[in-house]
């Protein structure tokens, strides 16, 4: 059946079912009902299905920060198998402080019987790429890396401050740059 995981019953002429995998195998499969299938031909042909325990649970958890922070505050220690954890933080704006707090937030999450094993941000108001900053007749090509830049550290969220140490760490890689290329 390849890479069907979920239980089901095979349409053909002789009942034919497959159990799925015992066990969830992704965050998306994370409400799967995982089943064995019991066939005791003295009382018939019918299988009766049985859920399978869930011994490790699969937890997805989606929001703003402070939304993350809550839900994670809210998990009580337990025994067993440690939970796993998939963290989805979504925000409006693109703020490049938001990742590092939720880089913070994984690195220092210590509650017994959970462990987050996977991470990201996503932001709805995006620039998918730096080409949408300009006109359609200017050609990035033309452009100047440090302009480029600029444009970008200019649509972002940030105080003054944060963007003149954007810039000047910027200046410092463009420098290493062309330092490297006369090299």
């Amino acid at each position: 059946m390849g890479h069907i995981h979920k239980p089901q019953r095979v349409n053909a002429t002789t009942p034919t079912f497959y159990s799925g995998s015992p066990i969830a195998l992704s965050f998306s499969e994370r409400s799967n009902k995982n089943r064995i299938l019991l066939l005791n031909t003295v009382t018939g042909w019918e299988p009766e299905s049985i859920e399978i325990p869930v011994f490790r649970e699969l937890l997805k958890i989606t929001g703003n920060l402070e939304k993350l922070q809550q839900k994670l505050l809210e998990l009580q220690p337990r025994n067993g198998l440690a939970s796993l954890i998939e963290i989805e933080l979504k925000e409006g704006n693109f703020d490049s402080n938001k990742i590092y707090e939720l880089d913070q937030l994984v690195d220092n999450f210590k509650v017994e019987g959970y462990e987050i094993v996977k991470h990201r941000a996503t932001f709805e108001n995006k620039i998918s790429g730096s080409g949408e900053l300009y006109e359609q007749k200017q050609q990035l090509e033309d452009l100047q890396p440090l302009d480029v830049f600029q444009k970008l550290v200019d649509k972002q969220e940030e105080d003054e401050e944060t963007r003149k140490e954007l810039m000047s760490a910027f200046n410092e890689i463009l420098e290493e740059v062309h330092q490297s290329k006369r090299g």
